[in-house]
């Protein structure tokens, strides 16, 4: 648009504006009444309603008073006197007066006090309206605000001039304008245009504003085709005054469909509320406050059963139709609604001409108009509804009770904590002896609960009842599964039913099933111990509503906190808008902030209402500064996204354009440019890691069809290939033939099977100049909820190295077995050749000890001292020798233990060895201490060798006349279990600790200490076997520490 154009529009504008400002100002209501209250005075006595108390801005607590009012005059305001008002209101006859006042607040208000004198019950009394009012002109003082109300609305508003040229129109005419024709409206416009209009509209329109510009403001309805459519319209014409005379005409049009559509509704609903009335026999009464004249309906005499204008209806006739017993009660309610301390609304008996007493239900009230005042009111026969209240009075017993268990269970976090008390009410309300609770485990009945009504015995602490089998009672199970409740009579009963209820002295039970979910979870059993009990159908009811609410309790509970919690945000967002929001002058003064600003900023309404936003802004945000410049100096809408370090959040904020300044709309985005960023880095993350790696990454989407392939597919095929593709024919023509088959079956299963989450593939593939090499293909499977495929991701890997160290592996694998099966035939030999050669050995020492102790024993007397120790020395070499041989055949054959391992005490196994021991124990007077002992998987006898070896070097290597002591205990590890053996003995040195466990190491010389050195190489080879280990601890002179392990 042209600067000549844009000049012409600001003309038009301002000039529309300026002739707005006049018709306003020209149209203004007299007044408007923003409050109404009552007054009465009666006896000399003031009253006032609430709202008097309200629109005064006095406590309510005061005392009523006119003086209260008087005291608030505005002397510089010219009106009435005090003495005036006081006569006016004294005085007998209707009248209306206007004052102003100030409150004891400070504001400043115009009244109007009206009032009339009435005689009721031959009480005269005087009473009237107190309304607060405001100049018409108080409303449009700035009627360039009326234009931007104007813009603001639905209603299609616009002015023309007498050439019919459009002067102005608002925002929703231009806007229909354009959706309409296609082209904005221009300034100057002819609104009347044949090339848009027919000849008709024209001619209406013409007519319309001809009509208009003779002075007449008046309003029509016409029915308009827009698309098709048929539209009713009040349009309203309203003639524009400058200078004295007619320059424009305002229109305003209000699309009124629904309006007559509403109005058709309405007047069937008023057809149907008069036949109601008819049939719910509801009548209208009138009482007219100053001539005591009283109308009554037709519905009225027919409820009182008299004949319609058969008597003039009056109050004492009216009070004389009540039982004696109920005037004075109504009397008092009727009094109190004519003083207008509250509405009538009462119940009451009356008696008919014909002794028939009805019960009818009162409903009236005052009404102040036309300058009279009326007690006006409804009333209806109830006889019927009364007659039901008494039927339903024990129904409502029950609902009250189901409704008090259930609060019951919510209030509580724990059922069970109120199940006696649910117990003891369902008894009380049901008029039974005995309430329990039976809960099923395990096809057994359990009773948890009980209350009696202390005259039935207490079976809760039965033993017999504590676990009642179900199979025991098929007729009491087969109707429990029918989920709903069931009396038994113990007479229709047999079996163990008919005894347990006998032993219980019950006549008659009721049992009401409990099932939570499918599954049941117990019952409720009521029993009648002195009759033989009918159940109404309301008791039943009750009874499974309770145990219904019982069974769900929890689950209801917890809907109720999260429909409490969706109710209290859905009353959050009607109370305010969802989005922060403020405004500006154009001084940069906040005018509004609403309280969801304040929680972002944390600056208060109160505090920053009336100062800079600059005062309060600790790091200006340039975003925000050039927004504001924009928004003021060219009256531009601006929509931005920034990150805001006042608040530290991401914003995403709508400035508008006011004519004081602007307004803005800040929503939190915070948490969605979190997200994007995540998926900005995870996209980059992934584009980086399908450059760095060999491996092909696949991405394939079954909705859209579409195949991405990372970067590793450029090596997979040695050409470039890496992107987007319409499907994988590509990737299948590369397959090894006699592989192609197997991985296309096996997809597509995977695809098909609904429960299947994963694809995992090895095949071959050729590789573009290189030939064919293995390939491991993985892939993650998406599902929609139908169990259908919507997406696959994956990766593939080149194994063919691996494949080849696999086959590498099954050479040597095979070529381990045949050395083991040689070095497992050796081993039998050498086994063979031990045994054998232990036996040979053997025996020729056997044939030496024996000699030699036959040459002793024969010889001795004729032997010197020297042969007879040579005689010894030989004997006992020969003696080690066997011993050496059989700890030698004993530690051969470590290496093939046959029996299988088992579970045992390791404990139980230190007291076999410390009974073997005990002889040597008890010489020694030696001290075993056991600590905690573990149960461990091994070979029994061998750990037994173990703890026997460890414990007779524990007795034997001690100084001579020391009493020895030995500490042995154990312990399980996370993998492995740990034994320690402590003696307080001669110690070994630190050097010495390794060669210990090397086969014939002696430290000692053998006329110390006896042994052949093998012991504890036998020790070693044992905890090995076991997957262990064994070493030693030790300080000269003070004891060594065995320690091994066993593995697990």
């Amino acid at each position: 648009m042209g600067n000549s154009e844009s000049n012409s529009k600001k003309e038009t504008t301002n000039n529309s504006r300026s002739s707005l400002d006049q018709q306003f100002l020209h149209v203004a209501p007299e007044n408007v009444v923003l409050m109404t209250g009552q007054w009465v005075i009666q006896d000399s006595a003031v009253s006032f309603s609430e709202e008097v108390f309200q629109l005064l801005e006095i406590d309510h607590s005061s005392e009523a008073s006119f003086d209260l009012i008087f005291n608030l005059i505005c002397e510089a305001e010219p009106q009435p006197t005090i003495h005036q008002l006081k006569r006016l209101i004294e005085g007998e006859n209707y009248f209306q007066t206007t004052i102003w006042i100030k409150t004891p607040k400070g504001n400043k208000k115009n009244i109007q006090i009206e009032g009339s004198t009435f005689t009721l019950q031959g009480i005269k009394q005087k009473g009237g309206l107190i309304k607060v009012i405001a100049e018409g002109l108080e409303f449009f003082t700035d009627c360039r605000r009326i234009v931007t109300i104007f813009d603001s609305m639905d209603e299609l508003v616009w002015m023309v001039n007498k050439e019919n040229e459009l002067a102005y129109a608002n925002e929703s005419f231009q806007k229909e304008f354009m959706e309409r024709y296609g082209s904005p409206l221009r300034p100057n416009s002819i609104i009347l245009d044949r090339n848009l209009l027919d000849s008709e509209a024209i001619e209406f329109w013409e007519e319309s504003y001809a009509r208009a510009f003779k002075g007449e403001q008046f309003s029509l309805v016409r029915t308009l085709t827009i698309d098709g459519l048929k539209i009713n319209s009040d349009i309203r014409f309203i003639p524009v005054n400058v200078d004295h005379k007619i320059s424009f005409v305002a229109c305003i049009l209000r699309n009124i469909t629904d309006k007559i559509k509403s109005e058709q509704e309405t007047h069937q609903l008023i057809e149907k509320l008069n036949l109601s009335q008819k049939i719910s026999r509801l009548g209208y009464w009138e009482f007219d406050l100053e001539t005591e004249e009283i109308f009554w309906s037709d519905e009225v005499y027919e409820i009182w059963g008299i004949p319609k204008n058969s008597i003039k209806p009056n109050f004492e006739s009216f009070i004389q139709s009540f039982p004696s017993e109920d005037r004075e009660e109504f009397v008092q309610e009727h009094r109190a609604a004519l003083s207008g301390e509250r509405p009538l609304n009462a119940i009451h008996r009356i008696i008919t001409p014909k002794g028939k007493i009805k019960y009818v239900r009162e409903k009236g009230e005052l009404s102040f108009s036309d300058g009279k005042i009326r007690f006006i009111g409804t009333v209806q026969d109830i006889s019927e509804e009364h007659q039901l209240n008494k039927l339903l009075e024990s129904k409502t017993k029950l609902i009250s009770k189901t409704a008090e268990i259930t609060q019951s269970f919510l209030e509580a976090e724990n059922w069970e904590d109120r199940m006696d008390d649910m117990l003891q009410m369902i008894g009380e309300a049901t008029d039974v002896d005995r309430a329990s609770l039976i809960r099923i485990y395990d096809s057994k009945g359990v009773m948890t609960n009980e209350w009696t009504n202390g005259i039935a015995s207490a079976q809760l602490d039965n033993p017999d009842y504590k676990s009642i089998p179900v199979e025991e009672h098929p007729e009491i199970w087969h109707l429990l599964n029918e989920r709903k409740p069931f009396s038994i009579r113990t007479s229709d009963t047999s079996g163990a039913t008919k005894k347990i209820l006998e032993e219980q002295s019950i006549v008659s039970i009721l049992i009401v099933p409990i099932f939570v979910g499918n599954e049941i979870f117990g019952f409720v059993v009521l029993d009648n111990c002195d009759l033989e009990r009918v159940w109404s159908e309301d008791e039943m009811n009750f009874l499974n509503s309770t145990t219904t609410n019982l069974a769900f309790v929890i689950e209801k509970k917890f809907n109720l906190d999260e429909n409490k919690r969706a109710l209290n945000v859905k009353n959050s967002l009607l109370e305010s808008i969802r989005d922060s929001f403020y405004a500006l002058d154009k001084n940069y003064k906040v005018t509004y902030w609403n309280n969801v600003l304040e929680k972002l900023t944390g600056v208060s309404r109160s505090e920053i209402i009336g100062k800079s936003i600059w005062d309060y802004v600790k790091e200006v945000n340039s975003d925000f500064r050039e927004a504001y410049k924009k928004v003021l100096d060219h009256q531009e809408t601006v929509t931005f996204e920034s990150f805001d370090p006042w608040v530290n959040r991401w914003l995403d904020v709508t400035m508008y354009p006011s004519a004081d300044g602007l307004s803005a709309i800040i929503r939190d985005i915070s948490d969605r440019k979190e997200s994007e960023n995540k998926i900005n880095e995870f996209n980059e993350r992934f584009k980086l890691i399908s450059q760095a790696s060999t491996d092909a990454i696949w991405d394939v989407n079954f909705i859209t069809k579409q195949h991405y392939w990372g970067e590793g597919f450029d090596y997979l095929f040695g050409e470039e290939i890496a992107g987007f593709h319409p499907d994988n024919s590509r990737w299948l023509e590369r397959i090894f033939p006699e592989d192609r088959d197997f991985v296309t079956n096996y997809l597509d299963q995977c695809l098909q099977d609904p429960s299947e989450e994963y694809f995992q593939v090895e095949y071959r593939f050729s590789k573009k100049g290189k030939g064919f090499f293995y390939l491991l293909d993985r892939g993650i499977i998406k599902r929609d909820e139908d169990g259908k495929p919507t997406r696959m991701v994956g990766i593939i890997q080149d194994i063919t190295n691996r494949k080849a160290y696999e086959e590498s592996l099954k050479i040597l694998n095979k070529e381990l077995l045949e050395a083991n099966q040689e070095l497992e035939a050796t081993n039998k030999e050498l086994e063979q050749f031990a045994f054998v050669a232990s036996h040979d050995l053997q025996e020729p020492l056997r044939m030496i000890s024996s000699f030699l102790g036959l040459l002793e024993k024969k010889y001795s007397p004729v032997l010197d001292s020297t042969a007879l120790k040579y005689i010894h020395f030989a004997v006992d070499g020969a003696k080690r020798m066997r011993s050496i041989i059989l700890d030698l055949l004993e530690f051969s054959r470590l290496g093939n233990i046959s029996e299988k391992k088992v579970w045992a005490e390791s404990g139980k196994l230190v007291n076999d060895v410390i009974l073997l021991n005990q002889r040597d124990i008890s010489e020694k007077q030696a001290k075993i201490h056991l600590g905690t002992l573990p149960t461990i998987n091994c070979h029994p006898n061998a750990i037994i060798q173990v703890f026997q070896n460890l414990i007779s070097n524990g007795l034997k290597y001690q100084p001579a006349g020391q009493t020895p002591e030995i500490w042995i205990s154990g312990e399980e590890l996370s993998d492995q279990w740990k034994f320690e053996i402590r003696d307080n003995g001669i110690g070994i040195e630190e050097e010495y600790l390794d060669k210990i466990f090397v086969i014939f190491q002696r430290l000692h010389q053998k006329d110390q200490y006896s042994g052949t050195g093998i012991g504890l190489s036998i020790c070693k080879k044992i905890v090995e076997y076991h997957g262990g280990k064994i070493w030693a601890e030790s300080i000269p002179g003070q004891g060594s520490t065995f320690y091994f392990t066993l593995k697990k």
